[in-house]
């Protein structure tokens, strides 16, 4: 298998990883994964479908063209829907309040709470951009190699062709 399959199905078994690793946080009531919601799944299924077509055909070859652009589309969705996700997180609790009651003294106290985006949404961004963009990185480099070593091979055929004389065989 190379390079380029081997980098795109590791970023994608992070990224499916990341849906069970602490998403956001709130000061009340804690931490909140990803696999609680669908936005979890929705992210865990798009790397999923990546990950399975980079698996698929013959592994030694790199991904070009259509099969690579089919392999990225869903992790950049799911990248997306995680940047989406993380913008409007903060609209989701906005103006959240919850009373506390402390029935022994009679008091009534309104709480408001903070939230935070949490490492395993970090990790899911940074999966998906190394799913995106490393590819053609990785690509270029084969790419480079292979014409150096082209033009090394033909230098070596035209030292070797000179030395022998020209011959011509006739019908």
């Amino acid at each position: 298998m190379n390079k380029q399959r081997i980098v795109i199905i590791i970023a994608c078994a992070i990224g499916m990883l990341c849906t069970f690793l602490p998403w956001y946080s709130h000061s009340i009531f804690g931490n909140t994964s990803g696999y609680s919601m669908i936005a979890g799944w929705v992210t865990f299924i798009l790397f999923g479908i990546s990950l399975i077509l980079a698996s698929v055909g013959k592994r030694s070859n790199y991904l070009t063209g259509f099969k690579l652009w089919i392999c990225i589309i869903p992790s950049a969705l799911s990248t997306l829907f995680a940047i989406l996700f993380a913008n409007y997180l903060p609209e989701l609790f906005k103006n959240k309040r919850v009373l506390s009651t402390d029935w022994e003294h009679g008091t009534v106290t309104n709480l408001t709470f903070s939230v935070g985006i949490e490492y395993g949404l970090f990790i899911l961004v940074l999966a998906g951009f190394v799913v995106v963009f490393l590819p053609f990185v990785l690509k270029g480099k084969k790419e480079i190699a292979t014409s150096m070593e082209d033009s090394e091979d033909s230098k070596e055929n035209d030292e070797e062709n000179k030395n022998q004389p020209i011959t011509q065989v006739l019908p």
